[in-house]
């Protein structure tokens, strides 16, 4: 707009973007795009987008071009069940969608919790001296402590039986290992089983911690099912 003193202000054009536009930009440098309306005009663009999940904009874009589930970039709700003929639900054999606990996979689950960075100063002086607690159901493990770091590195392997009771979310949780009074939280995270399926044999993805103004963990997983 045209800011006018007096008077209603003038349009100087106008523009609309599509969520696949915004995603498409994430992570690029600034994009000219010509607004509408009028005769000349642009307006420099950057953008990102900060997933709930810590996908990345590319992860999910895919989906949405093909008119999918930005929510399930990977179609796992939309696999048939091979061990139910009638496929009732919908989910995949193992994953359940809304039936908590039924027919989860049977295997081991090997979570690597690689590193964090960007983690909350829970100290006045000093860095923290953070650690990590893994667990799934009843199965608990912990990463060793890494003094004096905002950014530590673990490369800390867990391994998890599937299934453990009807559990089917794995816990994480971050903390500041002191000396007196109880360790403070640096943040958690929740993984479904499907995000664990869901980084099978690729590589590290980062994940934003909950319950802070900051802090991620990078992870990689891997499944192995009992059947194969």
């Amino acid at each position: 707009f045209d800011s006018d003193k007096v008077g209603q202000d003038t349009s100087l054009g106008n523009l609309t973007l599509d969520i696949t536009d915004v995603l498409s930009m994430d992570g690029k440098d600034g994009q000219w795009f010509p607004l509408k309306g009028v005769k000349s005009g642009k307006v420099l663009l950057s953008a990102d987008f900060i997933d709930e999940l810590g996908r990345n904009a590319s992860e999910i874009l895919p989906s949405l071009l093909k008119g999918g589930d930005p929510n399930d970039p990977y179609g796992l709700s939309g696999r048939k069940d091979s061990t139910d003929p009638s496929n009732k639900s919908g989910y995949p054999s193992g994953l359940g969608g809304n039936r908590e606990g039924e027919n989860l996979p049977q295997g081991l689950a090997r979570i690597n919790l690689i590193k964090a960075k960007e983690l909350i100063k829970s100290d006045m002086i000093g860095k923290s001296d953070p650690y990590a607690v893994l667990s799934y159901g009843k199965q608990k493990q912990k990463t060793k402590v890494v003094k004096n770091t905002q950014e530590p590195q673990w490369n800390h392997e867990a391994e998890f039986d599937v299934p453990d009771g009807d559990e089917r979310s794995f816990y994480i949780e971050v903390f500041d290992s002191d000396k007196v009074g109880q360790d403070t939280s640096l943040g958690n995270l929740t993984l479904d089983i499907t995000d664990v399926l869901s980084m099978d044999g690729k590589d590290g993805q980062w994940f934003p911690l909950k319950g802070v103004k900051s802090g991620k963990v990078l992870l990689s997983a891997d499944f192995i099912d009992e059947l194969g």
